[in-house]
């Protein structure tokens, strides 16, 4: 840090005399002044500067002495009481916002990191009437600007976007970079801060020795993800690298046929290989060589072993050393990483081990804790379990061992192909509760369609950070910082509301219909930068009326419904990869939705 501040030219924040007691910042005229040299702070204020600028704020100049106008000053002050007694995870993040004199704003944190959330918090804050920008705290609402200690409840909070199957725009297939970047910046703006990714390398593969590796598609993924993790980092966020490690690119499978895996997955045609077969471990290993070269750069790897991938043959030996067998990708795939990245963290999933270890009546989990703390510093590696399930699969004996230990969230968008928006406002924050109470170190959720399910996101991100924020509360935050204003931001979080219930408990016609009278002309009347971002919500509230009205019919009366849907799709920009197969996908979301997904996720 620098003794004298360095000054940054932004549009300014004009309070006037009588906005003491307003819980809002008008924003005509504004400066910031910070002596934070980082990325992170450097990102997020012009991330900021670009929101206020999309929403029709004024460009940015100096205050002249003498003239109205706000400084939001930012700075690091490692040593002040507001932080001292909290857990070294929380000063990291941790971050004050305050009043600073009659006209201004601090964003004080004991980091760099902690300061570009605290920014970033503003962003969220933003609301726009009639070309004029504020900084709202509608938490406050009434009491001046509040004084605000914002900190975090789960060290590690994340999404693993699960790079499968493609949706042209949906997916991260096709993204240029400015949609990686968007992306990125979504999950900061929702308090997260580690970024889990997985390709399916048995056709996205880059390994030279397979001729799926001259696809340009597979080309275009690998530089979109590698330069996504250097955007992270810019961030502030963490990455983690997925591998499963038994599996192949599929033609390299198919040419040793001897190596095929005795698992379900290999005989519903998943290219899996027996680790123990002669001549597999070296082909896995050049194979997940490759990928890491590209992708050397993450902060941690973590290990798959079934899912597919995985062996229980007793041929070579896989079932009765199953403990020693996952082990040993552990400690051979983790090693090889860190020979690319040696300050490189270790992690590895057990999802689904319960399943298997019951069904091959076989216990592996101790055996497999034991073997990787004996080999691997127990606080590098991370044991990665789950919250749901009957029991849930958490990782508690591997914490007791001295692992660091993780839950993942599968059932926050399973591979169904479902592309609408999915809250599950009661399912998130009951989990984050449970997950704060278990005391785990890591816990992050699951995305496939990422670009239109960030509701889901945003509000896992925030009940990751605080679990105890209340639902109408969270659900506000979303729908006033999507919307850039309290009326239509209260309008988009009724619908969220609405959205939520006929999601998880079953839709019905007039739960259908009240959405898409919520939606219908949202977004007609926002700035620009709002109604890009929203378009698609509109189409896909019409699509779930048409679904919603279908209720009651049967056979060939539904064939009206579906060609509601489809015009329904045909209206959002986003949903045009759907449209071929329409009717296909009227019926199966019909099916997920008039059960709801509470009773079978979706």
């Amino acid at each position: 840090m620098t003794n004298t501040l360095r000054m940054m030219s932004a549009t300014a924040l004009v309070v006037a005399s009588h906005a003491a007691a307003a819980s809002e910042l008008p924003l005509d005229r504004w400066s910031v002044e910070t002596s934070i040299r980082a990325d992170p702070v450097d990102e997020a204020l012009k991330h900021l500067h670009q929101r206020v600028r999309g929403l029709g704020g004024a460009d940015p100049r100096e205050i002249a002495p003498g003239e109205s106008g706000t400084k939001l000053v930012v700075v690091q002050d490692p040593d002040a009481p507001d932080f001292a007694g909290l857990a070294d995870f929380q000063r990291e993040e941790c971050y004050v916002l305050e009043p600073d004199g009659p006209e201004g704003l601090r964003v004080r944190a004991a980091t760099s990191w902690g300061a570009a959330l605290g920014i970033s918090d503003l962003e969220t804050r933003l609301r726009a009437d009639g070309g004029r920008v504020r900084i709202a705290f509608p938490e406050r609402e009434g009491e001046g600007v509040p004084r605000l200690l914002e900190k975090p409840a789960i060290a590690t909070r994340g999404e693993y976007l699960n790079i499968g199957y493609d949706i042209a725009g949906i997916t991260p297939h096709q993204w240029d970079d400015a949609q990686w970047r968007r992306y990125i910046g979504g999950l900061v703006l929702s308090r997260l801060n580690r970024w889990y990714f997985f390709l399916w390398i048995d056709t996205q593969t880059m390994f030279p020795g397979s001729k799926l590796s001259q696809r340009p598609g597979n080309l275009h993924l690998h530089e979109g993800a590698r330069e996504a993790i250097r955007y992270a980092h810019r961030r502030g966020l963490k990455v983690t690298f997925m591998i499963t490690p038994t599996v192949l690119p599929r033609d390299v499978w198919e040419g040793h046929p001897e190596w095929k895996a005795d698992i379900t997955y290999a005989r519903d045609g998943f290219s899996c290989a027996c680790p123990n077969a002669p001549g597999s471990w070296d082909a896995m290993k050049a194979v997940w060589r490759a990928e890491m070269e590209w992708f050397r750069e993450a902060d941690a790897v973590q290990v798959w072993f079934y899912d597919p991938g995985g062996c229980w043959c007793e041929q070579y030996g896989c079932k009765p050393n199953q403990a020693e067998s996952l082990a040993r990708q552990v400690r051979e795939f983790g090693g090889m990483f860190r020979e690319l990245n040696p300050g490189a963290g270790i992690e590895y999933n057990m999802w689904p081990m319960r399943l298997w270890e019951a069904e091959m009546k076989v216990e592996v989990r101790d055996d497999l804790a034991e073997r990787v703390r004996a080999a691997l510093p127990g606080d590098a590696v991370t044991a990665v379990g789950t919250t749901e399930g009957s029991p849930a699969a958490t990782p508690d004996r591997e914490r007791e061992r001295g692992l660091r230990g993780g839950v993942f969230l599968f059932a926050t968008n399973p591979e169904s192909s479902y592309v609408f928006p999915t809250p599950h406002l009661r399912y998130l924050r009951r989990t984050m509760q449970r997950v704060r109470e278990q005391g785990m170190d890591a816990c992050f959720g699951h995305r496939l369609e990422a670009s239109t399910r960030d509701v889901g996101t945003f509000l896992m991100g925030r009940w990751m950070w605080d679990p105890d924020l209340s639902i109408d509360r969270a659900v506000r935050d979303f729908g006033e910082w999507k919307a850039a204003g309290e009326a239509p931001g209260r309008r988009l979080a009724e619908a969220v509301m609405v959205l939520d219930e006929l999601t998880d408990r079953g839709i019905r016609p007039e739960s259908g219909r009240r959405l898409e009278a919520l939606l219908a002309d949202l977004p007609a009347g926002l700035p620009a930068a709002c109604r890009e971002e929203l378009e698609f919500w509109p189409a896909a509230a019409s699509a779930l009326r048409a679904i919603g009205d279908s209720a009651d019919a049967e056979g060939p009366a539904l064939d009206a419904y579906a060609e509601e849907f489809a015009r329904a799709l045909a209206r959002g920009k986003a949903f045009a990869p759907l449209l071929p197969r329409a009717g296909e996908t009227f019926r199966k979301y019909r099916g997920f939705l008039l059960k709801g997904w509470e009773k079978e996720v979706f």
